[in-house]
């Protein structure tokens, strides 16, 4: 199996970084109670949008070898980056 190329370490980085939002969403939609919807103004879709690029390039600068392991390095790039500036 050949290694992936940079441009595809990059996007199935950000594929990994957008799966979380996607978790997010899902959940308050799925809720068994109401939860209040949190604004989604600009501001969201910037940091949004950062982070999703920012898994990408999280993804890239680990060098991920396979698919799995970028999306993973993509998945976990946001959680990496709030344990570090929490």
């Amino acid at each position: 199996m050949a290694k992936l190329t940079p441009r595809y370490q990059f996007l199935w980085g950000m594929a990994g970084g957008f799966s979380l939002e996607l978790i997010r969403l899902y959940k308050l939609v799925a809720a068994s109670t109401p939860a209040p919807r949190p604004p989604i103004d600009e501001f969201y879709v910037v940091v949004t949008v950062g982070m999703i690029l920012v898994a990408g390039m999280w993804s890239r600068a680990l060098e991920s070898e396979k698919k799995f392991l970028a999306f993973y390095h993509g998945g976990i790039a946001p959680l990496v980056l709030s344990f570090l500036f929490h």
